[in-house]
């Protein structure tokens, strides 16, 4: 199989990173983790999916990796239960520096209250057999379909590089300007549901008519500790890693929005407070946390045993994002 010919970078400064979202809708902002904490975040995400599997995923043994399908991964990568959220790893990205700065950045402001979102693990399908892109497209906008404004920007943290061929963030470049044209061209009304998925008979003419408007495909190049951001308006999905890339290659991501407080009602701040509390998962809206469900569709398959996670300790920045 090819490499899917899109894999480029939008690398941006800091400065720049509002600009370039208006633009283009996608912005790659390098190094909000430096590179000398990386080596001790990677050690515990492995250690958080360890105990969540109960020492039957080894980082030092391949032949283990195939367990986590047992956890029903969605599209062979994204985790939104156990907790996985709270796991003390995704709080210590949370809580860095270099992405509190990013969304302050964004929203003219330092006080950010956090998505309590999911993460993602996708361990090479050279070990795992199973995984790889096998032509699944499911672009998708996570903004309902009476919003036509600004209302978030989505963020993932990558632990790992993105090299070309690896699992990583696929977009349609400039599709967030046109999310009020799309909607009314197709008569989409999600109602409240911030969430649409291009269908799946018809995805062809629904990408057609963003690259029919100046819109382009594109795979995300990042390097391990970029953070890769989108509006929410963006159509975009995760890919799986290219059968015949060059290396193989291990994605761990961490995503991360984050909104001024004032967003939040006084309503909302209180829900959001019980969820930390209670170790819940939510969408990726910090203002109108909606809960995932505690356990991931199985099919009729059996759930997998779970080991507890410890609670994070959450430095003063981290907490202050609840």
């Amino acid at each position: 199989m090819n490499l899917i010919p899109e894999y480029r970078s939008f690398n941006v400064a800091v400065e720049g990173v509002k600009a370039a979202l208006e633009r283009d809708g996608v912005a790659v902002v390098p190094g909000v983790i430096s590179a000398e904490s990386l080596p001790s975040l990677r050690n515990s995400m492995w250690e958080t999916f360890e105990t969540l599997t109960e020492g039957r995923l080894q980082r030092g043994d391949p032949a283990t990796f195939s367990v986590m399908s047992d956890f029903y991964p969605i599209h062979s990568m994204l985790y939104q239960h156990w907790g996985l959220g709270h796991a003390q790893y995704v709080w210590d990205v949370r809580g860095s520096a270099g992405v509190i700065r990013t969304f302050s950045e964004l929203w003219g402001t330092n006080d950010l209250i956090t998505s309590f979102d999911g993460v993602s693990l996708h361990l090479p399908f050279e070990d795992t057999k199973k995984g790889f892109y096998r032509g699944n497209d499911w672009l998708h906008t996570d903004q309902r379909s009476s919003r036509n404004d600004l209302v978030s920007y989505q963020g993932a943290v990558n632990l790992y590089d993105v090299n070309a061929g690896d699992a990583t963030t696929r977009v349609l470049t400039g599709s967030h300007v046109l999310h009020r044209e799309y909607m009314q061209h197709f008569n989409i009304d999600t109602g409240s549901a911030d969430w649409h998925k291009m269908p799946k008979d018809a995805v062809e003419e629904h990408v057609n008519f963003f690259l029919e408007r100046g819109c382009e495909k594109a795979c995300v190049l990042a390097n391990a500790g970029d953070m890769v951001l989108w509006d929410s308006r963006t159509m975009h999905q995760g890919v799986e890693a290219q059968k015949g890339r060059a290396q193989r290659n291990t994605r761990s991501v961490v995503y991360v929005c984050m909104v001024p407080r004032s967003t939040a009602t006084p309503a909302a701040q209180r829900k959001r407070k019980q969820i930390f509390a209670d170790k819940r998962m939510t969408t990726h809206l910090p203002q109108q946390a909606k809960l995932f469900p505690k356990m991931p569709r199985t099919y009729g398959g059996a759930a997998p045993s779970v080991g507890a996670l410890p609670d994070p300790v959450l430095t003063q920045a981290a907490r202050r994002l609840i």
